[in-house]
């Protein structure tokens, strides 16, 4: 992973992010870009020109005061070899999501973190920037929720949804896993009433994986139950997690499982980073 770019609205969830990507930053040798966009101001009539630029000026320059000290704090990271990570940053006026997914394409970054709540009055759980971001960005998303403590990954769940381009997913999830040496947990949730062609396709993506797994770090769960929900809520709590790794599908699942998580915070713990992947990026 040569780059990453830390998406950040100043927030504690975004704060609690630049710890991630600092340290995922040193452990992978990479490079941190940290961006900021700060939406356009509403023209008002009656306010002359003049002030607005100077709104915009004063906003801009306290955003880029607030990117030099994230990024001291980015540089204050070291890699192995003893030299501080390298980090820079970028401001910009408009839309967040537009301007995250132009900056990211420009900069061929490799993954997208952002704190998992938003400034958003409205947002509960996973902040709607984080979704949208997700929906326009041809990288994953690693979303960090406010309480999360950057510890490394020893252990990285991917929740399967048995399509088939899931082993392209869990490749995506198994590299980064590499730069850990993380164990790779592949869960399926079967429904009782699918149970016999679960079977079959999950020991179909299990042979394909396995065929060409390198990492020897990869295995396979199933569970049975008409709640696939509080199946994987149980998985995440038995076990000694620290990541877990969903792909947004255009189907329900995940749009019912993420407005559960809305309404409800306890379907995840709450320090329980997200690594979200979208399905548009693997579909041929």
């Amino acid at each position: 992973m040569e780059k990453l770019l830390l998406a950040s609205d100043f927030s504690d969830s975004s704060n609690n992010a630049l710890d991630f990507a600092k340290g995922i930053a040193a452990k992978a040798v990479s490079e941190v870009l940290i961006f900021n966009s700060a939406p356009l101001p509403v023209l008002e009539p009656t306010i002359p020109t003049f002030m607005m630029e100077e709104i915009l000026e004063d906003q801009e320059y306290s955003a880029k005061e607030k990117l030099r000290e994230s990024c001291d704090l980015v540089s204050s990271e070291r890699y192995f070899d003893g030299s501080r990570v390298s980090c820079g940053y970028k401001f910009s006026s408009g839309v967040a999501v537009n301007e995250i997914a132009e900056v990211a394409q420009k900069e061929n970054v490799e993954l997208v973190v952002m704190g998992a709540y938003d400034n958003s009055i409205t947002s509960k759980w996973i902040g709607s920037t984080t979704i949208s971001t997700l929906d326009h960005v041809a990288c994953p998303v690693l979303a960090v929720p406010t309480d999360a403590i950057f510890q490394g990954f020893q252990h990285i769940v991917y929740a399967c949804g048995l399509r088939d381009y899931d082993h392209l997913a869990i490749d995506e999830v198994v590299n980064f896993a590499k730069i850990f040496n993380a164990k790779v947990t592949v869960l399926h949730v079967a429904d009782p009433i699918s149970l016999r062609l679960d079977i079959v396709l999950f020991d179909r993506l299990r042979k394909k994986v396995k065929a060409t797994d390198e990492f020897g770090k990869v295995k396979f769960e199933m569970l049975v139950s008409e709640q696939r929900y509080d199946a994987i809520e149980s998985f995440l709590s038995e076990e000694d997690v620290d990541m877990i790794a969903l792909m947004k599908h255009s189907s329900s699942f995940f749009k019912r499982l993420f407005y559960k998580s809305m309404i409800d915070k306890s379907l995840y713990r709450v320090e329980l980073p997200m690594f979200l992947l979208n399905e548009k990026n693997y579909k041929s």
